[in-house]
């Protein structure tokens, strides 16, 4: 699996490989960089039912689980090869990995260290990428989904980050309305992959720079 690989998008939210896309010569289409801006992340307002906290490393298969129940109600790929990828990136070393009680786990979500260049250069030390959020069908439509993006935008800010950022498909209106509601705004770029267009979404963080 290359650095950057975005050709499967998440149900609702974002892609399932969980990768920044590459930039690649011709793929990376330049609009206006600030077309609408960016906002700066507003406070959680969590679900009442839901608690999302750090996944714990016994919960790693109830995340995966949730993860391929969602990719089995849209007919994706959920194979042992497609499976052991996720597993692994839940389980790397530098994962914020995340999930949401409610009280079992109906949702998952996996952040990581953000990489310059649209993800084809180094660390990038102000970044945090989203890079999965997958809600069980079950509990789609019940406010999960935005839970564990406000909680991801929470941990970033403690962490020190400066901002975050998540790609996603310019068609799938659902994770655009989960983005734009939590404080995410499209900074202008978009990535052609394969006959889809991703856009990207990012939000400003308040504090200082990540502590290094």
């Amino acid at each position: 699996m290359g650095h950057r690989d975005p050709r499967m998008s998440l149900r609702v939210y974002t892609d399932v490989t969980g990768l920044q896309p590459k930039t690649r010569m011709g793929d990376l289409l330049h609009t206006n960089r600030w077309s609408q801006g960016l906002l700066t992340a507003r406070q959680p307002e969590y679900h009442p039912r839901v608690s999302v906290r750090r996944m714990l490393p016994h919960e790693l298969e109830a995340a995966v689980s949730v993860w391929r129940a969602a990719n089995i109600a849209r007919s994706a790929p959920h194979g042992a090869e497609r499976t052991a990828r996720i597993r692994a990136k839940l389980a790397a070393s530098d994962a914020q990995a995340f999930v949401a009680l409610g009280p079992e786990i109906v949702g998952m979500a996996l952040a990581e260290p953000g990489r310059l260049d649209d993800g084809a250069g180094g660390l990038d030390p102000t970044l945090l990428h989203i890079s999965m959020v997958f809600v069980h069908p079950a509990a789609q439509g019940t406010g999960v989904g935005s839970s564990l993006v406000l909680h991801v935008l929470d941990a970033a800010r403690s962490l020190g980050y400066q901002r975050v950022d998540v790609w996603t498909y310019r068609d799938n209106t659902p994770a655009r309305r989960l983005y734009e509601g939590a404080g995410m705004a499209t900074t202008g770029k978009s990535a052609r992959v394969l006959t889809r267009t991703q856009i990207q979404y990012e939000c400003l963080l308040s504090g200082k720079a990540r502590r290094s």
